[in-house]
């Protein structure tokens, strides 16, 4: 996955991440708000109907003890049948006169003023603080609300303070995965390459020689080499000794021309390599401290190996030769390999953790 897709791709899932929390939290903020302002509005509503229940207008109401009261005062007569006879007629009837309409409490002192002193009484009846019951439950609404307004504020704050630290990490992350990936892209991966490259010549520059001339050049065990082989110098009446072509090369010149142009092709190898420790060497891991002086080590070599290269042409010259003994680290490549893999399961493991955050978000 490129370093600049992944920045993008991640960057809007947790934004649509992002908004989506934001989204659901201003939801909820909206329906508790409404949810007191509910609550104290039919609390409101309550204590007021209550108080209207409590208490009575003495002008316009009359009570059930006011009303037997007025007809201890005024006795309705027994309400006359529609038809009644006539007196001494017998067989006729008449029209009952409707009875005597009675007074009104507008218009009887004594009822109005019993229905006050019985108002009054009631009054006293009533508790001293039933008339704080709007107040106390408009003040209770205000702190509930109050109080949930504060809550949903701290919350908000801690929310934030947390998606801050996350972002802050995040983009942490994502800036030293992308110089992990440049680590690789400009440095390992490269000098892996032309490392490999470099050894295949060499075994090919191996085979040609035990082919020529294999009374001097051949294939025997060699515990220090990976492969279990190795390429030795063998001499009538001398030790076998490890092949070693920077030390070879004036023999080389002399007597196998034809393995120079294959020389020739491993040091603009190296020489290809040595550019990318120059320009490159500050990618390489702080921590890889024996892999630094390994590069330190091959330039040396290559300097010594160029330099043996330009005597192959004044061997058949008199005088003293130069003679180089700075051998090629073999272990380099190993080094170098051990830190790409580490590098590359970092890279892997944070695309794996990208892949669970858009299985997430969908």
């Amino acid at each position: 996955m490129d370093a600049l897709n992944l920045r993008k791709t991640v960057t809007f899932f947790e934004l649509k991440k992002n908004h989506t929390k934001s989204y659901k939290l201003q939801k909820n903020i909206f329906l508790i708000i409404f949810t007191t302002i509910s609550i104290t509005s039919v609390l409101n509503t309550h204590s007021i109907h209550a108080a209207e229940i409590i208490q009575i207008e003495p002008a316009t109401t009359a009570s059930p003890t006011a009303l037997s009261t007025e007809e201890k005062l005024y006795p309705s007569p027994p309400s006359p049948s529609p038809l009644a006879s006539a007196p001494g007629d017998q067989g006729t009837y008449a029209l009952a006169e409707p009875h005597t309409k009675l007074p009104s409490l507008e218009t009887s002192p004594l009822i109005h003023n019993e229905l006050v002193a019985i108002h009054d009484q009631l009054e006293k009846l009533k508790p001293w603080y039933a008339a704080l019951y709007p107040g106390i439950f408009a003040l209770l609404g205000i702190l509930t609300g109050g109080g949930i307004s504060v809550w949903i504020q701290r919350g908000q704050r801690k929310h934030d303070t947390a998606e801050r630290l996350k972002k802050s990490g995040f983009e942490a992350k994502l800036k030293l995965i992308e110089y992990r990936s440049k680590q690789v892209n400009e440095f390992y991966g490269p000098m892996l390459v032309l490392l490999k490259q470099s050894k295949e010549l060499s075994t090919q520059l191996h085979a040609q020689l035990s082919k020529d001339a294999p009374d001097r050049y051949s294939f025997k065990t060699d515990p220090t080499s990976k492969a279990g082989q190795s390429l030795f110098i063998c001499q009538a009446g001398e030790p076998d000794k490890v092949f070693r072509l920077i030390s070879e090369l004036p023999y080389l010149g002399k007597n196998h021309s034809s393995a120079l142009p294959r020389v020739k092709v491993i040091i603009d190898t190296g020489e290809r390599m040595a550019k990318i420790i120059e320009e490159k060497s500050g990618l390489v891991k702080p921590s890889s401290q024996v892999l630094i002086g390994c590069l330190g080590i091959y330039l040396a070599h290559l300097t010594a190996l160029k330099d043996a290269y330009s005597l192959t042409e004044k061997t058949k010259k008199s005088g003293p030769q130069r003679t180089h003994e700075a051998v090629f680290p073999r272990e380099i490549e190993d080094l170098t390999r051990n830190d790409y893999d580490d590098l590359i399961g970092q890279i892997k493991e944070w695309e794996t953790s990208v892949d669970n955050l858009l299985l997430g978000a969908k």
